[in-house]
């Protein structure tokens, strides 16, 4: 874990096959490797994803998403 912009930022690894299948029957998302990064926050609650990757627009019914601009500006507010 550190503290970026008095935020904490906790990083974690991938999670296992069979835990990343049941997540992403949860959602449909264009790119595989898009994916495997949506079920890792879902499966550690993270409330945001932070991405210019225009894919996970896909995802917004079931997390936050914004651009790093975005996010700092929610810090700054």
């Amino acid at each position: 874990m550190m503290v970026l912009f008095s935020e904490q930022i906790t990083c974690v690894s991938y999670l296992d096959r069979i835990e990343a299948n049941r997540l992403q029957r949860r959602f449909t998302i264009a790119d595989p490797y898009d994916g495997l990064h949506l079920a890792c926050a879902l499966f550690h609650n993270c409330q945001a994803i932070i991405t210019y990757d225009s894919h996970f627009k896909a995802a917004l019914e079931i997390i936050s998403v914004m651009t790093p601009q975005e996010a700092l500006s929610k810090l700054v507010t």
